[in-house]
């Protein structure tokens, strides 16, 4: 039977098992232009080889870094190797002798990571330009898994470092809707409209609300303020919504407004 498939598609299948032969997963794939020389095909043929890995989800291309080849879900830890337990912020370190909130949500996963036998990493993500760098040198794979400690920005890019690497992930104070990860959070929508349910039960009909500055840090409670309201039978004022972080003299000029 001829051949049907055209010279892309051959070598699209070509990569598949140069990817395979070379334990690739989870690794940034070569250049095209190394490709091209290395396996004596057209760059063009190349380019058309790659996109088509792409759209079948066996590889991630980053911007201005190259193509990264997913984690491979059948692949197994190393023997004697220990899964790994990557905790990692936006900004700063996760310190684990943190207290209060922060500390209360990751302690149990801690706890996990005792009885799973993982190793724990502590690592920070700063931006884009370190995302080549945290997958070179923690290298998380299948078995591993992501503590993602408040992240609410650069959500694709976290999306995208979990597609490559393979490792599992959960979400630390925060959710995000349609990602398919857990998120472990306090119950900020029901404790919020609780306390103002409270507060009108004792006779206030003027309830403010203090924001956060930036409202994707925890959307939850000011949903919660404005069910509470609701359930009180009162309106919803925005007057009464001040957008700044509760500092004691913005408090203070807004009650004295």
């Amino acid at each position: 039977m001829p051949e049907t498939r055209g010279l892309p598609e051959r070598f699209a299948e070509q990569l598949r098992a140069f990817i395979e032969k070379q334990d690739l997963w989870g690794k940034r794939l070569p250049s095209q232009r190394e490709l091209s020389r290395q396996m004596g095909v057209g760059l063009v043929t190349v380019n058309k080889a790659v996109r088509l890995l792409k759209k079948s989800g066996m590889l991630e291309c980053i911007p201005k870094k190259g193509a990264y080849v997913t984690g491979n879900p059948g692949r197994t830890l190393p023997s004697g190797a220990n899964p790994r337990m990557i905790f990692t912020c936006w900004g700063r370190h996760v310190d684990p002798r943190v207290q209060g909130y922060t500390g209360a949500l990751i302690a149990p996963l801690m706890e996990l990571s005792v009885d799973r036998h993982m190793d724990v990493i502590f690592t920070q993500l700063d931006d884009v330009r370190n995302e080549q760098k945290f997958l070179e040198r923690y290298s998380p794979a299948a078995g591993d898994m992501l503590v993602l400690v408040s992240v609410f920005t650069n959500i694709e890019q976290i999306l995208r470092i979990i597609r490559v690497s393979g490792a599992s992930a959960v979400w630390v104070d925060h959710h995000v809707e349609g990602s398919g990860i857990t998120g472990v959070l306090d119950d900020g929508v029901s404790g919020t409209s609780a306390v103002v349910r409270h507060l009108a039960a004792l006779g206030h009909r003027r309830i403010a609300f203090l924001a956060e500055t930036r409202q994707e840090m925890n959307p939850w409670k000011r949903d919660g303020y404005e069910k509470g309201l609701r359930e009180s039978g009162l309106s919803a004022d925005p007057g009464m919504v001040l957008n700044a972080l509760p500092r004691q003299h913005l408090v203070d000029e807004f009650v004295q407004g």
